[in-house]
């Protein structure tokens, strides 16, 4: 179908347009003309190409109008067209497959107009589904069971290929669920991905004990795990006998893939039975899988952080301090990460607090690599923790104060990701820590907040650190390191306007009753003033070279 797309439109005179359409005609020709010999899949794509190219040239440009041999190769286009729809829809068995499965299905009312309208493209699909479900009965079983093999078994990655299928499952289950019980003992045609949409739909049809029978006697074979787990995930009411009987052979058989199932299922269906799903369910499969190391089922673990309902946010403390613990090898914290963190967060921060100095720990371990302790940025977490800074100060200076500690960098780095705009909050409860006039809290106080760039919010502070008397001559050069801090900066005379800045925020500084605030702040403004002044030289210095480079004319 190269051969029919519009070449720029500078290029495209008549004879190139002409013959352009001439051979999209061709095209559709040929391929018609072989739609006996392709599979089902590739006729519906077949299909699917020429109403795009009938879209395409529905109408012609005004420039062509009155043009005959445009306007001849534009009726052969259609023509061609036309009987191609033709070969395509005399096929029974064609139709019947595009109703059925398929995003790329065109129907009769998709030609009429240049538009998509999904809704009428789904109400025509959905009133051919309810037609041909009434057509099956025992005595055209053995047709339309090739037929519905045929449909669920097309090679697909594709979420939207397999919804129709399923849709026309249920309608046919409502009619006749004697052959669609048939269709769920069938593991020889029918792939294992059905055994999910089969099920609901016979569950929903009152159908549990003939289901329940088929599903037990796989489960004690200990067949088809993960489809079965995937079952549970969309079915209305669950039965409790088979899923503890489920999970007991998953949990016994150390079956990772079915116990990332089962988990996401517990997730999806806690509030329809809390105590099975949580503690028969849930917990014990999340010990399977940390016992084979397994990260994989965090993923399938859709958690709402403002859900008070869901299963993270109802966990106890002890559940909660198990499922932190199979939490902490993941080498990085990504959304799904922080929204279950963020559920207990809001019950249990000092639990997530302490998960984080363990994560911290984990990391100063020369021997693991690849592992980030704290994410690039907290967003549902954040708002969980920021709420309690007495705890997180707790935490943090026990962390500080670990032996095991390399460095104040990550604390510092955590701290600046749960307070980023360096809240009041925060403020007053470091404010009060240096009223405490310790040595050590000092200089762990400048440590942690060297991950906060310098901001201007921190001077009250440094100045409140500086007036101690418990704070050592040491520790002004820290100080001096965390003023002359400046985040991001832009521009050729950034940096020098960054350092002038900070030089005018230290003036008041200069009046202060202590004298070696006042000793401080003089030194610290000459300096950043020089820093100032050789910035503004390079960077003329730089300006004029380029100017010299690039012959520009000077401003």
């Amino acid at each position: 179908f190269k051969a029919s797309a519009k070449p720029p439109y500078r290029l495209s005179g008549d004879r190139v347009m002409s013959m352009i359409i001439r051979d999209s005609a061709r095209v559709v020709d040929v391929i018609a003309n072989l739609s006996a010999t392709l599979s089902l899949e590739m006729r519906q794509h077949f299909e699917d190409r020429i109403l795009h190219l009938s879209r395409h040239y529905r109408t012609l440009h005004s420039n062509y109008s009155g043009k005959a041999d445009i306007e001849e190769a534009h009726t052969i286009l259609f023509s061609s067209i036309a009987d191609a729809r033709r070969i395509l829809n005399e096929d029974e068995e064609f139709l019947v497959f595009k109703t059925l499965v398929g995003f790329k299905s065109v129907f009769p009312n998709m030609w009429e107009d240049g538009r998509t309208d999904f809704e009428a493209n789904d109400a025509y699909r959905d009133a051919e589904q309810n037609r041909l479900a009434q057509s099956v009965n025992a005595e055209t079983w053995e047709v339309w069971k090739q037929r519905v093999v045929r449909a669920a078994n097309v090679k697909s990655q594709d979420l939207a290929t397999f919804p129709p299928l399923v849709k026309f499952l249920d309608k046919l289950t409502a009619l006749q669920p004697k052959l669609v019980l048939d269709l769920l003992k069938d593991r020889n045609e029918m792939p294992d991905w059905t055994i999910s949409p089969l099920a609901n739909a016979l569950w929903e049809h009152n159908r549990q004990a003939e289901t329940n029978e088929i599903l037990v006697s796989w489960i004690d074979d200990g067949r088809l795990l993960s489809e079965i787990a995937e079952a549970h995930i969309f079915c209305k009411h669950a039965d409790a006998t088979l899923v503890q009987r489920l999970t007991e052979q998953v949990i016994s058989r150390r079956d990772e893939n079915a116990c990332v199932t089962l988990a996401g299922a517990a997730v999806k269906q806690f509030n329809n039975n809390q105590t099975l799903w949580l503690d028969t369910v849930f917990l014990p499969c999340i010990e399977v899988l940390q016992e084979l190391q397994s990260l994989g089922w965090i993923n399938r673990m859709w958690c709402d952080p403002a859900d008070e309902t869901s299963l993270f946010a109802s966990l106890d403390e002890r559940q909660a301090q198990s499922l932190l613990a199979a939490l902490l090898m993941v080498p990085e914290i990504d959304y799904h990460e922080e929204c279950i963190l963020s559920a207990i967060a809001k019950q249990f921060p000092e639990i997530v607090l302490d998960w984080f100095g363990s994560r911290l720990a984990r990391s100063n371990d020369e021997a693991v690599t690849n592992y980030s302790a704290i994410p690039y940025s907290l967003s549902e977490l954040r708002e969980a923790l920021k709420l309690h800074p007495q705890k997180i100060l707790t935490a943090v200076r026990n962390w500080y104060d670990a032996p095991e500690t390399k460095g104040a960098w990550g604390i510092s780095y955590f701290l600046n990701r749960v307070y980023p705009e360096f809240d009041q909050a925060l403020t007053d409860h470091l404010a009060t820590m240096v009223d405490q006039h310790d040595t050590k809290t000092l200089q762990f106080l400048v440590d942690v907040l060297e991950g906060f760039n310098g901001r201007n919010e921190l001077l009250p502070l440094l100045r409140q650190i500086l007036r101690s008397p418990a704070a050592p001559n040491s520790i002004e050069r820290s100080i001096q390191s965390l003023i002359e801090e400046t985040g991001v900066i832009s521009g050729e005379f950034g940096l020098a306007q960054a350092y002038l800045g900070k030089a005018e925020m230290l003036e008041p500084w200069l009046q202060d009753g202590s004298d070696r605030v006042k000793r401080f702040a003089k030194s610290l403004i000459g300096g950043l003033k020089n820093r100032a002044a050789s910035e503004n030289r390079w960077s003329e210095q730089e300006r004029a070279l380029r100017r010299l480079r690039y012959r520009e004319d000077p401003v």
